[in-house]
C-alpha cells in the first residue's frame, strides 16, 4: 500500500446536460441513505443538470456526518450537495469502499459552515489515502459489495419480519 493525494486518486465529476431526459434518474439528498443505498423517487423532480454516470460514487456533501453514500449502477442527474466521484487510477468499487473509510471520512468531517455543514473538495484533493496495488483492489471492492448485499438482504429479512410481527398482533389483539 502507498499514500497517495487525493488529488491523485480521486475526481469530482462536473458535467452538466442542458434538458435532461424525462425518464432520467435524479438522486437528490433525501435519496441517499445514511450508511449507503438510495430510497424514495428518483423519477425528474427537480431541475438537477449535474451529471453521474454508472459506476461513480455518490457522496452527500451536505452535513457529511450522515455517512450518504451510493455507487451508482445507472446514470443520471444529482443535486449539486452531491458529489459524483471517479478515478483514472482506482478501481470503481475501490473507491467506493475508500469514501466510507475512517480516513475519508475524517477529511470530509473538516467543513465549512455551522448550521449547514459542508465537505470541502480542498480538503479532499490535499489529503493522503492509503492504496493498494489493483489486483487487491478489486478484491477489496468485491468484498465490499458482497457484505453490503449481505446487509441489504438482512434488512429486507427484518423489515419482512416486523411486518409479520404487527400482523400477528393485529390478529391477536385486533
Amino acid at each position: 500500500w502507498e499514500q497517495r493525494k487525493g488529488a491523485e486518486v480521486i475526481c469530482v465529476r462536473r458535467d452538466t446536460i442542458a434538458n435532461p431526459p424525462k425518464d432520467i434518474v435524479d438522486v437528490e439528498l433525501e435519496n441517499l441513505i445514511e450508511g449507503g443505498g438510495l430510497q424514495g423517487d428518483l423519477s425528474l423532480r427537480t431541475a438537477s443538470t449535474s451529471v453521474f454516470h454508472e459506476h461513480d460514487t455518490l457522496f452527500g456533501r451536505l452535513r457529511p456526518y450522515l455517512r450518504k453514500f451510493w455507487f451508482a449502477n445507472t446514470s443520471g442527474v444529482k443535486s449539486g450537495e452531491i458529489w459524483s466521484l471517479y478515478s483514472s487510477t482506482l478501481k470503481p468499487e475501490f473507491l467506493y469502499a475508500l469514501t466510507q473509510s475512517a480516513q475519508f471520512l475524517n477529511q470530509a468531517l473538516q467543513t465549512a459552515g455551522t448550521k449547514m455543514p459542508r465537505a470541502e473538495w480542498k480538503t479532499i484533493v490535499e489529503a493522503y489515502f492509503a492504496v493498494s496495488q489493483a489486483e487487491e483492489q478489486e478484491k477489496i471492492g468485491i468484498l465490499f459489495q458482497k457484505l453490503e448485499q449481505l446487509i441489504d438482504a438482512e434488512k429486507r429479512k427484518l423489515d419482512l419480519l416486523q411486518k409479520k410481527k404487527t400482523a400477528l398482533l393485529r390478529q391477536i389483539f385486533g
